[in-house]
C-alpha cells in the first residue's frame, strides 16, 4: 500500500456599567425551541397548550409579546441570536449558505471573557459545530447518533437525549463559577411524532404533543439549577405554518405563523411584565448582556429592549425564488403594520388582524413601509447552489430543508406566489408524502411538477430519491441525467448522480462524479470524502483510493473525514501510520464509522483503558449498531469488574443486535454476578433459544441452576457445557 508522511476583540457600548464579580453573577440557561410558534404556548394565550414549565418562567419574568425572527430558518436565526447581527450582514441567508465566522463575537464569547464556564447541548445538524455555533463553548455536545441503518449522516435526536448531555455536564460543573448553558431542542420540527406515551392525549394534535414533551424535558433542567440564581432565556428560531397561508411547515413565507416567536427572559434582575413593542431576535444578545451589566460588542444591529425606541424590523425568505423562480418574500414591520414585498405587495395591520387575512388598501402607508424596507439595502443573495456543500445539503434535506436549484430566467417581473399556490401546495405535499413513506403519492405529484416547472430541478432530485427508495435505481439515475442536461455544470446534480450510482454499485462512475463536483467546489470537504469512500467500496479500488485520499490531504490537511476513511483502511491492513490518520479522523464533527473503534482497539492493546473506553462509547454514540465496539466496551468493563456498566452496555447493544451470543452472555452473566437470579433466568433462557449449544451459556446455566437449588440439573448442564466447549475447540482447529 502506498502512503505519504502527513503532516477576537469586542468593544463596550457608550453606557458604562459597574461590573459585578463573576462569581456573583447568575447562571444562565439559554433554551432555543426549534420551530415553535408563540401562539402555541400557554403563556402566549393557547388554551390547548400543556406547557406549565415554560408558562411559569414566562409569568414570573419578562414576556416579549411581539418578537420576530429575521428568517424562517434555523441557521440564520440562531446566528442572529448569538451575534446580534442580521443574517444578511453575516452572509447567512439560508440554511447551508455559510457559517458563523470566527471574526464575529458571540454572546458565548462575551460571557466566557467575563468568567463564565460554558457548555451547549444541541439536537440537530443545523445547530451543530459545523455552522460555527461552538465558538466560546468549552463543552459542545452535538453527537446525534446514527439515524437509520443506511444513513451515513446523523441529523437529529430526541430532546431527552440532549437534556441528558446537558445535565451530565451540569452535575459535574464547578458551582463556584457561573455557568452559561445553551440547550437546543428540535422536537417540534416536522414530522411531529412525540414519544409513544404522549399519543393517547396528543394523537390528534401531535405538534402540541411535541411541545408538551419538550416542556416535560425542561422540568428536568429547571430542577437542576438554583431558581434564585439562574437567569433563563427562552426563544425560538422560527415558528411553523401549520397550514396557515397554505404553508405546512416553514421556510417559504414571512407571515407571522413562522416569524412571530416566543422570547422570554426570567430570573434575577428581571421584573415580571410584558413588552408590547416589536423586537427582533437580533436584540436578544444585547438585552441579555444588559441584564448582567455587561456591554455588547460595537457594530451590532441589535439593541437593548426595552430601553430603546422600537425601530423597523427586517425579515426575508428567498426560498420561493431559489426553488421555483417565484417572487421572494421580503418584509418590514413598523409599529402595527407589516409590508411584504412580493410582485403584488401585501400590507397588514398585525394588531387587528394577527392572522394576516385582510389586505389593507393604504397607498401612503405602503409607500412609507416600502421606503423603510429599501433603507436596509441588503444585496440579493446568490441564487446558485455553488455556495453550498452538496454533502451538507443532503443532511439538510434529510431534516426537511429542501434547497432547490432553479435554472430558469430570474430577470424582470417574477410570478407572485399568491398566483402559484397549487404548485407550492403540491410541492409541500410531495415532501409530506415522502417523509411518511407514501411513495406513490409523492411520485405522482413530483412527475406533474417536473412537467409544469422543468427549470425547478429540485423536483427531479426529489423524484430520484423517491424512486431509489423503491429500489428503482436505474430510473432514478435516468431522471438525474435528464436534469443534468439542463444544468450540465451543477455540482449538486453531479453529487446526487454520484450518490445514486454508488447505491447501485456503480462505484467507478460515482467516484468520477464526486471528483468532478469536488473540483468545482474545492471548499466543500464532504465531496472529497464521498469520492474516497466510493473508491474504497469499488472492487480492487483500495490502492487508488489511498492515492486519491492522500493527495487530497496534502492540499487540504483539515479534511478530517478523508483522514478517517484512510485511517480505517490502513488499520485493517495493519499499516503503522494508521494511528496518525485515525487521530486526525477523530477531529471530524462526526467521525467515520470505525474510526473511534479502531483507535480504541489500538489504545486498549497499549493498556490505555480509560481513553479506549471513551472512544468505544463515542463509536456507539454515533453508530449504535456497531457490535464490535459494544463487545470491546463490555470487555473493558469486565476487566474493571463493573457489572452494572456491562449490563447497561449489553442491554443497549442488544436492542440492535438481539441474537449476538457475546452480548447475550454478557448481559446474563452480569445479572448473575449482581445476584439478580430471576432476571438472569429470563435472559438466559432467551439466549439459549438462539444458541442452545454455546458452551459459555451452558456453563452459566449450570451455575444458575445450582443457585436455584437444582444441583443435580446443574451437574448435567455442566457436562453439556464441557462437551460443547470441546466441540467448539475442535471446530476452531479445523
Amino acid at each position: 500500500m502506498i502512503f505519504f508522511a502527513l503532516l477576537a476583540c469586542f468593544g463596550g457600548s457608550e453606557q458604562e456599567f459597574e461590573q459585578a464579580e463573576a462569581s456573583a453573577r447568575p447562571d444562565i440557561v439559554f433554551i432555543t425551541l426549534d420551530t415553535t410558534r408563540a401562539d402555541r404556548l400557554g403563556c402566549y394565550g393557547h388554551e390547548g397548550a400543556e406547557t406549565p414549565v415554560i408558562d411559569a418562567l414566562c409569568n414570573s419574568g419578562r414576556r416579549y409579546e411581539r418578537a420576530y425572527s429575521p428568517a424562517p430558518l434555523t441557521i440564520p436565526s440562531h446566528a442572529a441570536m448569538f451575534s446580534g447581527i442580521h443574517p444578511a450582514r453575516l452572509g447567512i441567508r439560508n440554511n447551508g449558505d455559510g457559517k458563523l465566522q470566527d471574526s464575529v463575537t458571540t454572546l458565548t464569547e462575551v460571557l466566557a471573557e467575563n468568567g463564565y464556564q460554558t457548555a451547549a447541548a444541541v439536537s440537530a445538524f443545523v445547530t451543530s459545530r459545523t455552522w460555527g455555533f461552538a465558538q466560546g463553548f468549552q463543552q459542545f455536545f452535538d453527537d446525534m447518533g446514527e439515524q437509520g441503518s443506511t444513513s451515513v449522516w446523523s441529523m437529529e435526536r430526541r430532546g431527552g437525549e440532549t437534556v441528558d448531555d446537558l445535565l451530565a455536564w451540569a452535575k459535574d460543573r464547578d458551582t463556584t463559577v457561573p455557568a452559561f448553558a445553551w440547550l437546543h431542542l428540535f422536537d417540534p420540527h416536522f414530522p411531529y411524532s412525540p414519544p409513544s406515551e404522549y399519543w393517547d392525549v396528543w394523537n390528534k394534535r401531535p405538534y402540541d404533543g411535541e411541545l408538551a414533551y419538550v416542556d416535560d424535558q425542561l422540568a428536568r433542567v429547571v430542577a437542576e439549577f438554583d431558581p434564585e440564581k439562574t437567569l433563563y432565556i427562552i426563544a425560538s428560531d422560527h415558528g411553523e405554518g401549520l397550514g396557515d397561508h397554505n404553508e405546512l411547515t416553514h421556510g417559504l413565507f414571512v407571515y407571522d405563523s413562522t416569524q412571530r416567536v416566543p422570547f422570554i427572559v426570567s430570573g434575577p434582575g428581571v421584573a415580571a411584565g410584558v413588552v408590547e413593542e416589536p423586537v427582533g431576535l437580533i436584540d436578544l444578545m444585547p438585552t441579555v448582556l444588559d441584564v448582567l451589566g455587561l456591554a455588547a460588542p460595537e457594530g451590532i444591529d441589535g439593541q437593548v429592549m426595552p430601553g430603546n425606541p422600537a425601530r423597523p424590523l427586517y425579515m426575508e425568505s428567498w426560498a420561493l425564488m431559489r426553488r421555483f423562480g417565484f417572487s421572494p418574500h421580503l418584509a418590514v414591520i413598523d409599529g402595527p403594520n407589516k409590508w411584504i414585498a412580493t410582485t403584488r405587495p401585501e400590507l397588514y395591520d398585525l394588531l387587528s388582524d394577527p392572522g394576516e387575512q385582510t389586505l389593507l388598501e393604504d397607498p401612503q402607508r405602503s409607500s412609507e413601509l416600502e421606503a423603510l424596507l429599501g433603507a436596509f439595502d441588503y444585496p440579493q443573495p446568490s441564487m446558485s447552489r455553488l455556495s453550498q456543500d452538496p454533502a451538507a445539503a443532503m443532511r439538510l434535506e434529510a431534516l426537511g430543508y429542501v434547497e432547490g436549484n432553479f435554472v430558469g430566467e430570474l430577470q424582470g417581473i417574477l410570478p407572485d406566489p399568491k398566483d402559484e399556490q397549487e404548485a407550492i401546495v403540491h410541492s409541500q405535499w410531495a415532501e409530506h408524502h415522502g417523509r411518511k413513506g407514501e411513495l406513490k403519492k409523492a411520485e405522482d405529484l413530483l412527475r406533474k411538477l417536473i412537467v409544469q416547472y422543468p427549470d425547478a430541478l429540485e423536483f427531479s432530485s426529489r423524484l430520484a430519491s423517491i424512486l431509489s427508495r423503491q429500489n428503482r435505481k436505474d430510473e432514478a439515475i435516468s431522471i438525474l441525467k435528464q436534469a443534468a442536461v439542463r444544468a450540465p455544470d451543477d455540482p449538486s446534480i453531479m453529487a446526487s448522480l454520484g450518490v445514486h450510482n454508488a447505491r447501485s454499485g456503480r462505484y467507478k462512475e460515482a467516484t468520477a462524479l464526486f471528483q468532478s463536483a469536488a473540483d468545482a467546489l474545492p471548499w466543500a470537504p464532504g465531496l472529497r470524502a464521498m469520492a474516497v469512500a466510493s473508491q474504497l467500496s469499488a472492487p480492487g479500488g483500495e490502492e487508488e483510493a489511498v492515492r486519491m485520499g492522500l493527495a487530497y490531504l496534502r492540499n487540504f490537511p483539515d479534511d478530517h473525514a478523508v483522514a478517517g476513511l484512510l485511517g480505517v483502511a490502513f488499520a485493517k491492513a495493519e499499516v503503522p501510520e494508521a494511528r496518525v490518520l485515525l487521530e486526525a479522523g477523530l477531529k471530524a464533527s462526526q467521525p467515520e464509522r470505525e474510526v473511534a473503534y479502531l483507535l480504541g482497539v489500538a489504545l486498549m492493546k497499549q493498556g490505555k483503558s480509560k481513553r479506549a473506553r471513551r472512544l468505544f462509547e463515542r463509536e456507539l454514540q454515533h453508530y449504535p449498531k456497531q457490535t464490535k465496539a459494544a463487545q470491546a466496551l463490555v470487555t473493558l468493563h469486565d476487566k474493571a469488574g463493573n457489572q452494572a456498566a456491562i449490563l447497561q452496555v449489553a442491554s443497549e447493544a442488544l436492542l440492535h443486535q438481539s441474537k449476538d451470543v457475546f452480548l447475550l452472555h454478557a448481559k446474563s452473566q452480569a445479572l448473575f454476578n449482581l445476584k439478580k437470579y430471576a432476571l438472569c433466568r429470563t435472559e438466559l433462557d432467551l439466549a439459549l433459544v438462539h444458541h442452545p449449544r454455546n458452551s459459555s451459556l451452558l456453563l452459566l446455566d449450570a451455575n444458575l441452576l445450582s443457585k436455584e437449588g437444582k444441583p443435580e440439573h446443574g451437574a448435567v448442564r455442566f457436562e453439556e457445557a464441557k462437551a460443547a466447549k470441546a466441540a467448539e475447540d475442535a471446530a476452531s482447529t479445523q
